[in-house]
């Protein structure tokens, strides 16, 4: 068992640990705050903020993991080859890794300030993590690989369990039709739209599917020969109270006909929450 000897045991300090090296890295370590708590076989790893005799293998730590409160700026970024947050100096490992693993599964950016976009959603474009594309890699598997190697250097007698990987499909059902089943009126006006617009192949897979040919969000026949029920989950939209949601809500007979027909198929369900749900309560509920 890896022991993380730290300087008090916090709640962010548990979770980081779980998450890091049990969960990604696949390592069995909890978290000790005095160091005759661990046995002399045992590999140890020093997270303390502050120690007159630090041992060899540490984490630098900058003191985010030991606070309950949220700080009023961003993290600091050292760009490079491979760019790090909460960068340390005079250390072989150069960034404290638990933080800066925390900051990011807990979008921790988001509740320093809060920018959001016209639909009231946050707006990723006014983040760090947008502006420096963090994400265009699995950035905190790149770290936990990092903190691995190590490890590794330090402890060559540790080994990590297997990962195992599952698949569940996931399905949002915003429009359950895409022509069939709307009102007279907007079937054959959408195709006046798109005539007037020159959307040339749009209407010729409308009068297709107005004729009687299958609609193109209709793969519902088809969801046994590739996704087993049981991996495979549906999220559907099921009120209108605004223009972005869908012409289909549980009122119409036909949407709760789907809906029946998929659990009855042992599909998994849940809702696809309507536009404005997140501000309230009560709406989310009855949905």
């Amino acid at each position: 068992m890896l022991k993380v000897l730290v300087s008090s045991i916090t709640p962010r300090i548990s979770y980081t640990i779980d998450l890091v090296f049990g969960e990604i890295l696949g390592l069995s370590a909890e978290p000790a705050e005095r160091l005759e708590e661990v046995s002399a076989d045992s590999p140890v790893i020093d997270y303390r903020i502050k120690t007159d005799k630090p041992l060899t293998c540490r984490i630098p730590n900058e003191g985010l993991l030991h606070e309950d409160d949220i700080r009023k700026t961003w993290a600091e970024l050292k760009r490079g080859e491979s760019p790090v947050l909460f960068p340390a100096s005079n250390t072989e490992l150069n960034f404290d890794v638990l933080s800066a693993i925390f900051y990011l599964v807990t979008d921790y950016e988001k509740w320093v300030e809060s920018h959001l976009d016209q639909h009231g959603r946050y707006d990723p474009h006014a983040y760090p993590s947008s502006k420096e594309n963090w994400f265009a890699e699995p950035i905190c598997e790149v770290y936990a690989e990092k903190l691995w190697r190590y490890l590794k250097k330090h402890f060559p007698q540790l080994e990590r369990s297997k990962k195992e990987s599952r698949v569940i499909w996931t399905f949002d059902l915003d429009n359950p039709w895409k022509y069939k089943h709307k009102p007279f009126y907007v079937q054959w006006g959408g195709l006046l739209t798109d005539l007037l617009s020159g959307k040339w192949q749009q209407a010729g897979e409308r009068v297709n599917t107005l004729l009687g040919g299958r609609d193109p969000h209709d793969f519902y026949g088809l969801l046994p020969d590739y996704f087993p029920k049981e991996k495979t989950h549906l999220f559907i939209l099921l009120e209108r109270k605004s223009k972005h949601d869908s012409r289909f809500s549980w009122r119409n007979p036909i949407l709760r006909e789907l809906v029946i027909s998929l659990k009855e198929a042992g599909y998994g369900l849940g809702i696809h929450p309507s536009y404005t749900s997140f501000l309230d309560d009560e709406q989310i509920s009855f949905e």
